[in-house]
């Protein structure tokens, strides 16, 4: 029997394995003379209770070899449904990678096993991502979320769908989650337009939900979805409002640029991240250009025209932020004054969203800027050290000490998005090193008197509330599919190959690929990308134990 001195639980121990050298109080030890490479396992039970009457059950190594073979068959199960078309848990799947390449291989199945751990079936939407562990029950957080949309798209497109109805009837600027619970929210009969903004939100929530409902939609070839009713508005109609309110946060008539408001609005720690930023605008853009192919493809071109008109102007506006020569942006201030920012979130925004806008000169400026500060043998930083607000900063996700589990990925998309493959592939790879410690996290750090250095070494970030497992990891496995293998399907259009005769760097094959109805193949090899409709695709797929 063992007592805790921080509380009142007790707990009775039973030990399996000799040979034990001693048991004294609350320490047990064990002498073991093992050979070069040999193993043993030491097995022990342990029983706890709050009251002194708690005893060890009849055969309780026996119990727990019960509940461990069930959880064990129970995680094989669901693995093998996710990569399995036509399974029954999944109402789709997630695609198979075959890949000679280890490295991006692992980064590929840890990602989907990251979304496996935080996947909860015990709340209104029976197969929900929760954004981690750690937070109250049931919390999604919007901008985590669309980090993985396409894999969510594929994986779970009937929950999915069912979730991007919540999300729609939300007024965005209102908070930054949804906590889920056992029954669904009442649908409004109005949605709420406020006329101004309420800053309480994350500047990523029209984004956020604008990506997830295009990715569904690409996805599935869901049409008859644009038409269905959101509280008093379509969908069709949500998506317009959602690209288009940065309207609203244009403080003055003469304004050409959204602002996005003060630092929790933004990337919350970093002081001079506010107001006029580059990476939010941009993404205005490419939202107003995704809008116009879809309201085109309902047969209406002359607003598709108008709203092309405004994001080539919305660009034009974004490019006088830039430092030319340095690689960086800036943010304008409410005063006037123009900061520059040396932080990965402008690089993967404009970078993905804003590459065949940005002249040659530019792109590479950019990528040598992120090469220069922000990359590391293993990871990276979110901020660059010769950022003038990094002291201000440091907070694991987005300061100069670390970076938030999705940074890496979205910056190996936006590298390739700027013609820089083999650079991009090759940090991808390098950053296999940093999950040794299991799942994708919130965070990784840096630690110890090296973390300065580019071989710092790196941990799950334990500091500034950052939590233990995250769906942000799942960009990994969406910058794999969309960017790595080309996977950019758009609605109402047949399925191609983002630049397919690009050679990725690397031989692999993506199986099960789902568009519409369909299953597709990819292959990446020294051609470049091959594409390929499977003709029998519910058969059970190879993947990888979990444990691998």
């Amino acid at each position: 029997m063992a007592g805790s001195q921080k509380s009142e639980m007790k707990a009775i121990y039973q030990f399996l394995d000799s040979p034990l050298k001693s048991t004294e109080g609350n320490r047990v030890e064990w002498e073991l003379n093992l050979p070069p490479k040999g193993q043993r396992e030491l097995r022990f039970f342990m029983k706890a209770s709050v009251d002194d009457s708690v005893s060890l059950d009849t055969a309780p190594a026996l119990w727990f070899e019960t509940e461990w073979t069930r959880a064990k068959r129970v995680w094989t199960d669901r693995w093998n449904s996710a990569f399995t078309p036509g399974n029954n848990f999944f109402s789709g799947n997630a695609p198979t990678l075959f890949a000679k390449d280890s490295a991006i291989s692992e980064i590929y199945y840890r990602s989907v096993l990251t979304l496996m751990v935080l996947l909860r079936t015990n709340l209104w939407s029976d197969r929900t991502f929760i954004t981690s562990g750690e937070r109250a029950k049931g919390t999604v957080y919007y901008w985590d979320t669309s980090l993985f949309s396409t894999l969510f798209a594929m994986l779970e497109p009937k929950q999915m769908k069912e979730q991007i109805k919540l999300f729609l009837e939300q007024d965005p600027h209102e908070d930054a989650v949804i906590v889920f619970k056992t029954k669904r929210p009442a649908s409004p009969e109005k949605i709420k337009t406020p006329e101004g903004w309420d800053l309480r939100g994350y500047a990523a929530n029209d984004l956020s939900i604008f990506r997830l409902t295009w990715s569904y939609l690409s996805v599935t070839q869901d049409k008859a979805f644009l038409n269905e009713k959101i509280a008093d508005q379509t969908v069709k109609e949500r998506l317009q409002v959602l690209a288009t309110d940065w309207k609203k946060l244009l403080r003055e008539p003469s304004d050409k640029l959204s602002d996005y408001g003060e630092a929790p609005n933004l990337l919350e720690c970093v002081p001079t991240y506010i107001h006029k930023v580059p990476s939010f605008n941009a993404a205005n853009a490419w939202m107003m250009r995704e809008y116009a192919d879809i309201i085109e493809f309902a047969g209406n071109h002359s607003e598709a025209n108008e709203l092309r008109q405004e994001a080539t102007e919305m660009v034009k506006a974004v490019m006088t932020l830039y430092e030319p020569g340095k690689g960086v942006w800036a943010s304008v201030h409410r005063d006037g004054s123009r900061v520059e920012m040396r932080h990965c979130y402008d690089f993967a925004t404009v970078g993905r969203f804003m590459a065949a806008d940005l002249p040659p000169t530019v792109r590479r400026e950019m990528v040598e800027f992120v090469q220069r500060e922000l990359l590391t043998e293993k990871w990276m930083r979110a901020q660059s050290m010769l950022d003038v607000a990094a002291a201000n900063s440091d907070r694991p996700d987005h300061g100069p000490m670390g970076a938030y589990d999705a940074w890496p990925a979205v910056t190996v998309d936006a590298m390739c998005s700027l013609g820089y493959w083999k650079d991009a592939i090759l940090f991808l790879r390098r950053t296999r090193a940093a999950i040794y410690e299991g799942v994708y996290a919130q965070a990784r750090e840096f630690y110890g008197p090296r973390r300065r250095e580019y071989d710092a070494p790196i941990r799950i970030a334990q500091r500034e509330g950052c939590m233990r497992e995250c769906t942000g990891g799942g960009a990994f496995a969406e910058t794999i599919i969309n960017t790595l293998f080309g996977y950019i399907p758009k609605l109402g259009r047949q399925l191609t190959l983002s630049n397919p005769e690009t050679p990725r760097g690397f031989e692999g094959e993506l199986h099960h690929v789902r568009f519409g109805g369909d299953q597709f193949a990819i292959q990446s090899d020294s051609d470049g990308l091959h594409l390929r409709k499977e003709v029998n695709a519910r058969s059970r797929s190879h993947v990888p134990r979990t444990e691998e």
